[in-house]
């Protein structure tokens, strides 16, 4: 039965695709309106992480929020749409599935929420996103692939990068 399931909806997405990305197709300030910290779930989420500190001071804790936050995605299924899609970030919360995409823009809007005003969702030439941020001066990234944070590598071939305020289009830079 599930396979069947698995079929027709397969056959729906074939024919209707077109219609289906027209209609997910977002503008820039669309795209910037997605990150907010003050949405429920995400609110619940920060709560969740701020809770396991005494005293949470982003200055001192950042790095540790961000190590917690990613331990509590981490249970999110990651499936890759066969078509453009933007989930709510609420419902991907609530059901613990969407694609990587959805990660960064739950991770970058609770990280604004933490305190980290630098954060940007970061969006590869390959059209892999991540999440890119300055913590103590110094450029970091979340890796959405492996669930890492990491120093940001200058060479990284950047397609565009957003967050609630701002969006660059690195692609026009060159």
């Amino acid at each position: 039965m599930l396979r069947a399931k698995i079929v027709l909806l397969e056959m729906i997405i074939d024919r209707y695709h077109k219609v289906i990305e027209e209609s997910e197709t977002k503008t820039v300030s669309e795209m910037k309106e997605m990150i907010d910290p003050d949405r429920p779930g995400i609110r619940e989420l920060i709560r969740d992480i701020q809770e396991r500190f005494t005293d949470y001071d982003p200055e001192r804790d950042l790095l540790s929020a961000v190590n917690i936050m990613l331990d509590l995605l981490r249970d999110i299924t990651i499936v890759e749409p066969p078509v453009l899609f933007w989930a709510d970030p609420e419902e991907v919360l609530r059901k613990r599935v969407g694609d990587r995409m959805d990660l960064a823009i739950i991770s970058c809007s609770a990280m604004i929420g933490l305190g980290c005003p630098s954060a940007r969702v970061l969006v590869l030439e390959d059209g892999t996103p991540h999440v890119m941020f300055v913590y103590d001066g110094k450029h970091q990234m979340i890796d959405l692939i492996n669930m890492i944070v990491k120093p940001l590598d200058p060479d990284l071939k950047k397609r565009y990068s957003f967050n609630d305020r701002e969006f660059t289009n690195y692609q026009e830079e060159v």
